[in-house]
């Protein structure tokens, strides 16, 4: 009867370790399926020092946030303001417009005041090499005072 009993107790000693194994993996793997609440974190930050730091030199315009606001991730807090590169930008477009006008007036050609300008610097060119050597510094002379 001892071994019976013993027996009895050893079987009922194991289904209760298996009942219990069985519940605690089930626990765990419930575990992994129940989703988490997301986490809130609520507080307050005092600061005096403010450090923003930008790409390219440049000073705050406008803060859009005030104290007690509320900011979430991506939200703009500050509008940064670089003037050398505005100032580069309007260089670089006066630039631009300078070489478009250029280039206008090398399409349109010679305006009819540079081309008698030429005409005339021809003309005495070709009078000075005609004349002889003694006369050629004397019309030099007379084309520098006109």
């Amino acid at each position: 009867m001892d071994k019976k009993k013993n027996s009895k107790s050893t079987k009922g000693v194991m289904i209760a370790s298996v009942i219990m194994v069985v519940v605690i993996l089930g626990v765990i793997v419930a575990g992994f399926f129940v989703s988490q609440p997301e986490e809130f974190i609520q507080g307050e930050i005092e600061m005096t020092d403010y450090r923003l730091s930008c790409k390219v030199p440049s000073r705050v315009k406008e803060i859009r946030v005030k104290e007690g606001d509320f900011v979430h991730k991506g939200d703009t807090l500050v509008i940064m303001e670089a003037p050398d590169i505005e100032a580069k930008l309007s260089q670089a477009n006066a630039a631009k417009s300078a070489a478009e006008a250029m280039e206008d007036k090398a399409m349109a050609g010679a305006r009819r005041e540079e081309i008698q300008g030429a005409s005339r610097c021809g003309r005495r060119q070709r009078l000075v090499l005609r004349l002889p050597k003694r006369h050629t510094t004397e019309c030099n002379a007379s084309l520098k005072m006109e």
